[in-house]
């Protein structure tokens, strides 16, 4: 079906166009010298990984699987709501939260996989030592989110030590709107939904049903497009201020202006696109 009027091979060729003319300026932030702080080399990552995603969400999009590319989306709007409120505090502070992250993140996958595989495997992996020092760091991080939250304002922790919740930091960054309709339009692609499901079966005139993923895939393409290219240019922007925060030139002075509007201009014709739609709740 077509997404209440837009013109999906249209609004891909503008986000194509759009990736090509900014796709320079990802490329040159790709590369820091080794001593980047973890706060610079995480909000270059979340750029590529970005353009790389919307690159993947196109390419499914071409093939008629736009059906797999809003899943895409989720990652990229918690990278931009985490990137505001680290681009509020002080450089120092943001390095030692995501140090914290990541060290906690770890944890985590190497106690699960320890969990479903077993010590003799975990062995074999050779990542006994590594499991073994985790406590000791995790632990370290734990002491840090503790100070974090005391200097940082952040409401008392859920259940450990962390990162407040997303929600938390898109009410602080401004960002509730944003995250009130993709977290809500991503989670049916993400987790169990029965309205999601629903979409595949789509009444026939002779009395039956037919299942199938392509009857929404238009819908769902023409969203992830409009949306991940939507995440991709606020992204930019956040990354660019805290580079500038850091000290650290942001190459997009560089861009060719002309190709990086237009590309924009057609994207935002197509207008967002709706979680919901009459046909879907007419049938």
């Amino acid at each position: 079906m077509a997404s209440d009027g837009v013109d999906v091979d249209l609004l891909a060729e503008a986000v194509t166009d759009h990736l090509a003319a900014v796709q320079p300026a990802i490329d040159e932030l790709s590369v820091c010298t080794l001593g980047a702080s973890i706060t610079s080399v995480v909000m270059r990552a979340s750029l590529r990984r970005q353009a790389e995603s919307l690159t993947a969400i196109g390419r499914l999009v071409a093939s008629d699987e736009g059906f797999a590319a809003v899943p895409l989306l989720r990652p990229a709007c918690e990278e931009l709501i985490v990137g505001r409120y680290l681009a509020l505090v002080s450089p120092s502070q943001s390095d030692a939260i995501l140090q914290a992250c990541a060290v906690k993140q770890v944890a985590h996958s190497l106690a699960a996989q320890r969990a479903m595989v077993g010590d003799d495997v975990i062995e074999r992996l050779g990542l006994t030592d590594y499991l073994l020092r985790s406590t000791s760091k995790s632990e370290a991080a734990d002491e840090n989110f503790t100070r974090l939250r005391v200097e940082l304002g952040w409401p008392a922790f859920r259940q450990a030590p962390g990162l407040p919740s997303t929600k938390w930091m898109a009410r602080k960054t401004g960002s509730l709107d944003l995250y009130e309709y993709l977290f809500h339009a991503t989670s049916r692609t993400v987790h169990f939904s029965v309205a999601e499901l629903l979409r595949r079966a789509w009444y026939r005139d002779d009395g039956e049903i037919t299942i199938s993923s392509s009857q929404f895939e238009r819908h769902w393409a023409a969203f992830a497009l409009y949306e991940g290219s939507l995440l991709l240019a606020e992204t930019a922007i956040v990354v660019w201020n805290v580079l500038e925060s850091l000290g650290e030139g942001a190459p997009f002075d560089s861009l060719e202006q002309a190709a990086v509007l237009s590309a924009t201009e057609r994207i935002g014709k197509h207008g967002r696109v709706p979680i919901i739609t009459a046909l879907e709740l007419a049938t």
